[in-house]
């Protein structure tokens, strides 16, 4: 019998907005793994539900499609495929982390039920300000998102920050 590589993504159900994505052949024995806290990363936001699993007979693309994943925009991909809320401060850091290589950077919100202030304010003010070189364009937000990412591009305006709309 062939042997399957599985690439998942993890949501925390004590708190939805922490996320944990890996490689297993054996998928409900790592749930079970995560769930019993025998995984130092996972161990503090159990219990673990499965969001997303991708099977592959492939190990080598298994492992391409986990580093992707676990890339910028692979990380962006997959809370845009969850329905996640953002809301901290150390969400948005692992957001844009590396993102000042690019001159435009177009945050797409679609899937996106909630950010929090904290979260808007350090992409769209802090973030912006310290990268004003990289132009960041957010789009499909709903009226939750839209009003938080107003709120901080109007806090970042007052301080000469331009984000294109």
């Amino acid at each position: 019998m062939a042997t399957f590589h599985y690439v998942y993504v993890l949501v925390s159900d004590g708190d939805p907005t922490r996320h944990c994505t890996g490689l297993t052949e054996d998928l409900n024995g790592r749930l079970w793994a995560h769930n019993a806290g025998q995984v130092p990363h996972t161990a503090r936001n159990r219990p673990w539900r499965i969001e997303t699993a991708i099977m592959f007979r492939s190990r080598t693309k298994a492992v391409a499609f986990e580093r992707y994943l676990k890339s910028h925009s692979g990380r962006a991909f997959a809370l845009q495929e969850t329905g996640t809320t953002l809301m901290s401060r150390s969400q948005a850091k692992r957001l844009v982390n590396g993102l000042e290589r690019f001159r435009e950077v177009v945050l797409d919100f679609g899937g996106v039920a909630l950010v929090g202030q904290g979260f808007a304010d350090e992409v769209f003010r802090v973030w912006a300000r310290q990268h004003p070189e990289t132009a960041l364009i957010p789009i499909a937000m709903g009226a939750p998102v839209a009003f938080m990412v107003e709120r901080a591009i109007r806090g970042a305006s007052a301080l000469g920050v331009v984000v294109e709309r």
